[in-house]
């Protein structure tokens, strides 16, 4: 064997040793999660989670831990309005985390089950909520509504507004209509219990990161109004602009 030849084997084997400590991870990624068919980066969950924070006006660390400890990122933690002290920096990832593969795997299977979505289904579907839009308020307001439900444009919209229908088709193809929320979740619940799900130990010096006994007693304004609101959406949108 030549030393060329040795060198080349060398330097290839150094390559996939590399690439196989970050391989999970996107070959220089931290990933946060692996599953069967992906994994999800440290990366993408923070910025999840900085967008969250900035969406809902939570600048000062008092009320950024108090989000935390309230677990008013879940609102089905917090239906009954009062504060508790469960929520830490560290349930709050495993929720993001948890959002953003259910869509990777949701997405996986749109494509696995060669679902699409037709230009003519989108356009029909996109011009129906136009109605419905302008219908409540006036013409030519469609644009600006979008952009106050957080839709930088109309594009984007057409984005999300694709994946919803394919989401859809992908329940009625499974039985599990998304008008029945129960079978739903169950079909979705299914689909992650299938997935080998492992979730990596936290890191340390997460921005995001907050000593939660700065927290106040009560949630107000903006924070308080996304204690009540649905934030399993409010993930999903925020990851995909953030993309």
């Amino acid at each position: 064997m030549t030393s060329l030849k040795r060198a080349l084997i060398v330097a290839c084997a150094v390559a996939l040793a590399v690439c196989g400590c970050f391989a999970l991870a996107g070959c220089g990624k931290q990933a946060a999660a692996t599953w069967a068919h992906g994994d999800v980066s440290e990366e993408d969950v923070t910025k999840t989670i900085e967008n969250m924070r900035t969406n809902y006006g939570l600048t000062d660390d008092a009320t950024w831990a108090s989000f935390i400890a309230m677990k008013a990122y879940d609102s089905s933690a917090n239906s009954n309005g009062q504060t508790t002290t469960d929520g830490t920096v560290a349930d709050l990832r495993t929720y993001v985390i948890n959002q953003l593969l259910k869509t990777d795997i949701i997405d996986y299977e749109v494509k696995e089950q060669n679902i699409t979505v037709s230009d003519d289904e989108l356009d029909a579907y996109v011009d129906q909520q136009r109605k419905a839009v302008e219908s409540q308020y006036m013409a030519g307001v469609f644009e600006s509504y979008l952009q106050k439900q957080g839709y930088k444009s109309l594009d984007e919209y057409k984005e999300q507004a694709r994946k919803a229908l394919a989401e859809q088709k992908l329940a009625e193809q499974n039985g599990a209509s998304e008008d029945d929320e129960d079978a739903w979740n169950s079909y979705v619940d299914g689909l992650m219990q299938d997935a080998d799900i492992h979730i990596n130990n936290m890191p340390s010096g997460l921005p995001y990161d907050v000593d939660l006994s700065s927290a106040t007693a009560t949630l107000s304004g903006s924070a308080s109004d996304a204690a009540q609101g649905d934030s399993a959406q409010d993930a999903s949108s925020t990851d995909s602009s953030s993309n």
